[in-house]
Parts: structure tokens; sequence; C-alpha cells
């Protein structure tokens, strides 16, 4: 009885909304010479992460650069692998089918803004960035490795 209650747990916790599936691992604002798209051109890029153990889709959710969340684009039917990871333009084009390259309704701006991934229901944030100015060809993203924490110096700053 007690194994069930806790499979029962355990179930529950996995399957409540604290949990995104998905997350903006990775995203480059000014890409002039990395990744090129089907048309040739060097589209900044954002890099969603599948984030749970099994084949999941990410149909229904949305990525944004509008803070309000009124303007959203939304991902076609796609199903991607356990700890799997697309590419999403940020070009502007707008295309959205399952079955070819991806490309936002929008473009980011490396002088900084804002950028969100949004769950199916169109109001929650799995994940959002409000960030800096970025730098030519360099990636803007959370680490997969953990950070160490060291001791830099025992001295009190000098004012």
């Amino acid at each position: 009885m007690r194994q069930k209650f806790l499979y029962f747990l355990l179930a529950l916790v996995f399957t409540t909304k604290g949990f995104a599936n998905f997350t903006i691992s990775e995203f480059l604002t000014d890409n002039e010479t990395g990744i090129i798209d089907e048309d040739s051109d060097h589209s900044d890029w954002i890099e969603i992460k599948n984030l749970s153990g099994s084949s999941t889709n990410i149909n229904g959710w949305f990525l944004t650069d509008d803070i309000s969340l009124e303007s959203k684009w939304e991902f076609p039917s796609i199903e991607i692998p356990p700890f799997g990871r697309i590419i999403v333009h940020a070009s502007g084009k707008n295309r959205n089918k399952s079955n070819s390259e991806l490309h936002t309704d929008f473009m980011l701006n490396s002088n900084g803004e804002y950028l969100a991934l949004i769950e199916p229901d169109g109001t929650s944030i799995a994940i959002e960035y409000i960030f800096p100015k970025q730098k030519t060809d360099i990636s803007y993203g959370y680490s997969s490795k953990p950070i160490e924490n060291k001791l830099v110096s025992s001295f009190s700053p000098i004012t």
C-alpha cells in the first residue's frame, strides 16, 4: 500500500505544471559566420532543448520577443527526442512547417532585448531572457555544466 502511494505521489510531481518539458538552451543574435539557413542566410537562431527523458511534441508552444506576450510565434507539430535539440531561425521569415527549417516571424536585436518560450496555454513562461548587448558569433544561454563556487579572496573589498 505504501509503495502504491509513493508511486502516485511521484506521478503527481512529474505531471504538474511546475516542470517545463522544453527550454531555450542557447541563442545567437548576431550570426555572421555560423549556421546558414536554407536560403543561404546567416540568420540569428534559437536552440530549444527537450528536458524530458521521452520524445515530446512541441506543438502549440510559442516563442516571443514581445515582453507583453501579445505577439507570439507558434511551433508546429514536431517530435523532439529525449534530451534532443532543435534549431529555430529568428529570421522574420515566419516558416513553421513540420518537415522544413523553422523560422520565427521576428528577428533578435543584438543590442539586447526580451526572448521567451511560452507554454501552450499562451501565458505561462517556461523560460525568459532579458539579455544585454551581444557579441558577433558568440551565443548566449545557460551552461549545461555545474558552476563551481570558488573563493576569490578572503579580504574585504577596498573602499
